[in-house]
Formats: structure tokens, C-alpha cells, sequence
């Protein structure tokens, strides 16, 4: 009976010792003992959104955004074209009013800012840059013009400040390719030009062609235009016609 007794007794002792331990080991619902989340890896926390930091008043640090990475070929644009001076307005050449520039010259006339003119003198040449000319387009050569008037054009050009564009030209020579280069050195200048040759016929006969082939002119009014800046009835006169019927190259403005 007594050792029943003790048998009882110990049972009861050992129940209320593992009672016991129990309680103080309870683990919480939802938690494991390393202390993370039920469901989550320990290595890998949920992150908090911005959403639910804002919601729970939680700060959380900006995320960085990641600077955009070079393109492997530099962008390519499209350059902007070249400035072009706006076209010089045309009208009708009359001869030139003041007798003592006139006298400087053989045979002088003018259409706004461009002058006319044949075989000028050193005192023509300082007289036009007196009136701001800074291109003169001869088409005769310097020995030529210094052979007829005394001075090297080249040497009074310098010493003014002036671009001086030699295109020598003939009845025999003159073509397109000649209006062409005109046009290039004409069409780039701003401010008064003088263009000048012997007697003014072939400055006539250059004036006409660029109407006609650069300005849209038809042949019948371009030579109208060039008889009035100097061209006459002769040799420069049938090479002039045969230049305003070439074909124009570029787009030109339309005159009636």
C-alpha cells in the first residue's frame, strides 16, 4: 500500500514539475524562437512599402533612382544650316548724278547699292570706299586695269579694306560658270558693291546673266536690266543673250 502510495505521489510531483516548464516556455502564436516572422525567412525581411510606412507613420529613407546609363553611340542631330543674307532688291540702273564721281570712272550707274562701272581711277576706287563699298568685282585682270589707269588694284584694295574678286571675262569666255562665281561673291556681301570692267558693256552683260540664271528673270527683262547697267548692241551683247538662256540652277525668285 505504501509503495502505491509513493508511486502516486511521485506521478503527481513530475506532472506539476513539467506543468511547470511548460509555462515558461510558451512561445507567442505566429513567432519562432530566432525572433523573425512566421512565414518569412530570417534573411530576407518583408520590406515596408511607402504606402504602409506613411500609413503606420514609419520613416523610411528616398529610394535612389539609378542615373540613366550612356548611350553606346552619341546622339547624332541634324546641324542648322548656314545663314543666308536675304536677297538685295532690284530694280533699274540709272546713271550716277554726281559729276565728280562720274568723272572717275568710264561711263557710271547704279542700282541702290551696286555700282556699274568701267576702268575706275585710284581716286574712283578711294571714292567708292568712301562710300562704304567693301567688294569690288572686277572682271578684267589687274594688269589690265593697271595698264589702262596707272595703279595696281590689288595694292589700293588692300590699303582700303576691300575684297577684291577677279573674274576675268571675254565675249569669247563668258558662260555660266562666270555668272556662277559672280553670284557666290555678290549674293555673300552686304553693303554697296562696285562691279566694274573696260567700258561697262561687260559689267552689263554679267548683271544680265544673274538676273536670268540666280534671280528668276526671263531672258527678254534680264537683258533689259543689263542694257540699263551698261551692255550695248556688240559682241558682249550676242555672248549675253547666248548666257541668259541657259538653264537657271537654283531655285530663284519669280519676277514677271
Amino acid at each position: 500500500m505504501r509503495s502505491l502510495l509513493t508511486v502516486a505521489l511521485t506521478s503527481s510531483l513530475l506532472g506539476l514539475a513539467n506543468a511547470s516548464c511548460a509555462t515558461k516556455t510558451r512561445i507567442p502564436d505566429g513567432t519562432n524562437p530566432g525572433g523573425t516572422t512566421a512565414g518569412l525567412s530570417s534573411e530576407s525581411p518583408s520590406p515596408t512599402t511607402a504606402k504602409e510606412a506613411t500609413a503606420s507613420g514609419t520613416p523610411t529613407a528616398p529610394t535612389a533612382t539609378p542615373a540613366p546609363r550612356p548611350s553606346a553611340k552619341p546622339s547624332i542631330g541634324t546641324a542648322a544650316p548656314a545663314q543666308r543674307l536675304a536677297q538685295r532688291p532690284v530694280g533699274t540702273a540709272s546713271r550716277v548724278a554726281d559729276p565728280n564721281l562720274s568723272a572717275e570712272f568710264n561711263n557710271l550707274s547704279a542700282d541702290g547699292e551696286t555700282y556699274f562701272g568701267g576702268w575706275p581711277t585710284e581716286a574712283g576706287l578711294r571714292a567708292m570706299s568712301a562710300k562704304g563699298v567693301k567688294l569690288v568685282v572686277t572682271l578684267k585682270t589687274p594688269e589690265q586695269i593697271e595698264e589702262a589707269r596707272g595703279y595696281d588694284p590689288r595694292k589700293v584694295a588692300a590699303d582700303l579694306g576691300i575684297n577684291l574678286v577677279v573674274i576675268p571675262v571675254s565675249p569669247g569666255s563668258f558662260s555660266a560658270a562666270d555668272v556662277e562665281a559672280f553670284a557666290a561673291a555678290y549674293d555673300a556681301s552686304n553693303g554697296p558693291v562696285l562691279i566694274h570692267c573696260g567700258s561697262s558693256s561687260t559689267v552689263g552683260g554679267m548683271w544680265a546673266g544673274y538676273l536670268a540664271l540666280k534671280r528668276g528673270y526671263s531672258p527678254e527683262k534680264a537683258l533689259d536690266a543689263g542694257r540699263a547697267a551698261g551692255l550695248r548692241e556688240g559682241p558682249m551683247s550676242d555672248a549675253t543673250e547666248r548666257v541668259v538662256q541657259t538653264k537657271p540652277t537654283p531655285a530663284s525668285t519669280a519676277k514677271p
